[in-house]
């Protein structure tokens, strides 16, 4: 075959003019490839954005991608609380006793039993651990104080026969603190060192009477003596090194100072100060010396601060009735927030631990005990909801001493 001048030019632009068709088609199709490319294979997102040019290159920094769902808006404080769950001492009838546990989760009137009945139990506290209480025990005529682990029910003693011992409380899972009543009338403040056992008290004179708190972050607590004419108030430290070591507060003639809570800071206490005719819930701050009287009543009981130090509650009694109030440190607001009936018994304890105002540790809401006609029940208040809700469904003839444990077990 011969090829001339002018077939070779037709050939020639045959052939372009397909190149030129199939690369349009792969022009047009590219973006398409691209973003089928994006969306299979190992699932990471490709973006593609116009380059910048950047003279220094410190000045780059990594970007993160958000996922659709993540929360940029602060978190509402009418949102419901986090998980929690009570521990209480509940009696079915005179014979049964036995300690139970209510998880937030449950609904109304489901308590769940707790091991075989559990008489010995007398006082329980919470150092916000999950699953474990500290329990003041008595089987007997013997007392000791120990760790009971709420999901295998076993029970380890810390100190064994600690006698006529009484108001238990922890500041950690390293330190509980009681009272304990001692010969010839005295009374003794004794801190149990939990990692080694050990056992450290300051004795005080005959007929003190003693009322004591931990402070919230310190190595220190603060307590009350109260002698015929005057109370005193005072911090002490219960470091191992200088335990005993003690500072005046302040002091008051003619009254007598019980229950003292103090915030974190170390700045401000609260207080109950009863005088021969009526009793007063009382903050003092240590700094100012500004003092404020939050409620006067008959009689006042167990006050307890929130968490956050944003909060204090505590119930009285008065002609009118009993109440349960929360006090507003950020606003000075006072409220009532719920009307209890607790059964009338002369003996003080028998009373305070049937109500037992504890906090959850988000600050959001007060666990407390209540009675209806014949029946105890365990109820909540929301502080930002600013509503009551019945967690058990009478069908207790008795209880004591609700505390609330931490969430990690839920």
């Amino acid at each position: 075959m011969i090829f001339n001048a002018s077939t070779w030019y037709c050939a020639y632009v045959l052939i372009m003019g397909d190149l030129m068709k199939k690369t349009t088609l792969l022009l047009l199709f590219l973006p398409l490839a691209l973003i089928i490319q994006s969306c299979s294979g190992d699932g990471k997102t490709v973006s593609v954005s116009k380059k910048e040019t950047i003279e220094n290159p410190s000045q780059i920094q990594t970007q993160q991608l958000r996922r659709s769902n993540t929360v940029t808006e602060p978190v509402d404080a009418s949102q419901p609380a986090r998980r929690f769950s009570v521990v209480f001492n509940g009696h079915l009838s005179v014979s049964e006793q036995r300690l139970y546990t209510l998880s937030s989760r449950a609904e109304l009137g489901v308590a769940q039993a707790l091991g075989k009945n559990q008489s010995q139990f007398v006082e329980m506290t919470s150092a916000n651990t999950p699953q474990s209480l500290f329990v003041l025990s008595e089987e007997n005529g013997e007392k000791s104080v120990g760790q009971l682990d709420t999901t295998t029910n076993f029970f380890y003693a810390l100190a064994s026969h600690v006698g006529n011992a009484f108001d238990l409380k922890s500041q950690s899972p390293s330190k509980l603190g009681f009272l304990k009543k001692e010969k010839n009338n005295r009374l003794s403040l004794n801190i149990l060192f939990t990692e080694d056992k050990e056992i450290k008290n300051k004795i005080f004179d005959q007929n003190e009477a003693i009322s004591y708190a931990f402070a919230r972050e310190s190595d220190a607590l603060v307590y009350t003596k109260m002698g015929a004419t005057k109370s005193s108030v005072f911090k002490m430290s219960i470091e191992k090194e200088n335990f005993g070591k003690q500072t005046l507060l302040f002091e008051k003639e003619g009254v007598e100072i019980r229950e003292p809570v103090m915030d974190s800071e170390d700045n401000q206490i609260c207080f109950i100060e009863k005088t021969v005719k009526t009793s007063q819930a009382t903050c003092l701050n240590l700094t100012t010396r500004e003092e404020t009287i939050l409620l006067e009543r008959d009689t006042i009981y167990e006050p307890a601060l929130s968490p956050d130090d944003q909060y204090l509650v505590f119930w009285s009694e008065a002609r009118e009735g009993q109440k349960l109030w929360l006090y507003d440190f950020s606003s000075s607001r006072l409220q009532e927030i719920a009307t209890l009936s607790v059964p009338s018994k002369d003996e003080n304890s028998y009373r305070v631990n049937r109500v037992h105002p504890t906090w959850t540790q988000d600050s959001r809401e007060v666990i407390f005990g209540n009675f209806n006609k014949w029946y105890g029940h365990i109820e909540k208040y929301g502080v930002f909801t600013k509503k009551n809700q019945v967690l058990t469904d009478n069908i207790f003839v008795d209880f004591y001493n609700p505390v609330v444990l931490g969430e990690e077990n839920l």
